[in-house]
């Protein structure tokens, strides 16, 4: 059967991205026992990005409890699966975290690692990158020395509406620090039409790409802007859902394409819009990131990471420093992780720190 919990997950300090501004992080995590074994998955809507809430969610999980359980425990077929979720018309979330849960608890009954009930490899070795928020002067310089003595060789730097000195501050670093490489994150804070003057102040830098630099309404005015850009482009929360990814993808629209799984809904709607219904490969376009869930969602995103994700990329997993305190303790990310092949994604409950999750009373059908 399955049990709700509910989490929040205080910042050390409020987070800013774009014109959003977070001091917690909250989320659901659902957990199936049976006589056998269990399995524990995350569902969080990311503020600001998901269409649904936290608690619209929960109201729809409550409901759709005795369907979910029949689900996880009496359906082994993929495409049964597949279709009876679908009927239930859940939010990408409920589907994102109920499919990571299946496939689990498969792999499980079949005694094989998730990675060869998909019948593909796990990258030994995933690369990470780290990622600082909306700083300025010599404290965002601070940040990316320390970042950079903790081994990490890719920064992600949150950027607002005005750059501002940012690109002789990347200078500065990168002068410093030889070999290190930059992303920037606008979060579509820029205007479309002053967008190209502001990429090309970062002419000459080590820019890896920029990531959402504007709103576009059309893939011509996206194609036009990436023309005039002198850094490569990529897509985040433009292509966020499994249509959009894939008619992206097959257009050749950006670059590269940053993968919030929980964002997507099912796990195999995602990786069928990643691969074209083909076998699960490592696509060097393609970096996986999280939505700032617990360790119990980032330990999943880490697993479709090393499977789907670009092997020689850095992947967006670094996100469980924000907080005071996570929901359990996973091996320090640092900038390589280093997967366990026998090992399955999800964290057991009983690691679970309880003092920071709520039991959720549960009715329905």
């Amino acid at each position: 059967m399955i049990s709700l919990y509910r989490y929040s997950l205080p910042f050390h300090s409020p987070f800013q991205t774009g014109e959003r501004v977070w001091s917690e992080r909250t989320g659901c995590l659902l957990h199936y026992r049976d006589e056998r074994m269990e399995a524990l998955t995350e569902i969080a809507p990311l503020p600001g990005f998901s269409n649904e809430s936290l608690d619209e969610v929960l109201c729809q999980l409550i409901n759709h409890r005795r369907v979910i359980d029949d689900l996880l425990s009496g359906v082994s077929r993929r495409e049964e699966f597949r279709l009876r979720l679908r009927r239930m018309n859940l939010p990408p979330s409920a589907g994102f975290g109920i499919s990571a849960a299946w496939i689990s608890l498969t792999a499980r009954r079949a005694g094989i690692s998730i990675q060869d009930w998909f019948d593909t490899l796990l990258n030994p070795e995933i690369r990470v990158n780290t990622t600082l928020g909306i700083e300025h002067g010599k404290e965002l310089l601070t940040q990316i020395e320390s970042r950079s003595d903790e081994g990490f060789q890719v920064i992600k730097i949150k950027c607002g509406r005005d750059p501002a000195n940012l690109p002789g501050l990347l200078k500065t670093a990168a002068d410093r620090h030889p070999g290190l490489t930059f992303r920037i994150d606008a979060n579509q804070s820029w205007e479309l039409h002053h967008a190209s003057n502001i990429l090309n102040r970062f002419t000459g830098l080590p820019i890896e790409y920029c990531e959402e630099p504007s709103l576009w309404s059309s893939e011509s005015e996206f194609r036009e802007l990436k023309r005039a850009s002198p850094v490569p482009l990529a897509l985040d929360e433009s292509v966020c859902s499994p249509a959009r990814l894939k008619s992206a993808l097959r257009g050749r629209l950006a670059d590269c394409y940053i993968i919030k799984p929980m964002l997507f809904g099912s796990i195999f709607d995602l990786l069928e819009a990643l691969c074209n219904g083909k076998q699960i490969v490592n696509d060097p376009q393609i970096i996986f990131s999280s939505s700032f869930e617990s360790a119990v969602g980032r330990s999943i995103t880490t697993w479709l990471a090393g499977m789907a994700g670009g092997w020689k990329r850095a992947h967006g997993l670094d996100t469980g420093r924000v907080f005071q305190k996570d929901l359990a303790e996973l091996p320090p990310a640092g900038a390589v992780i280093r997967p366990e092949p026998a090992q399955h994604w999800e964290i057991p409950l009983e690691t679970c720190n309880r003092d920071l999750i709520t039991p959720i009373q549960q009715n329905g059908t």
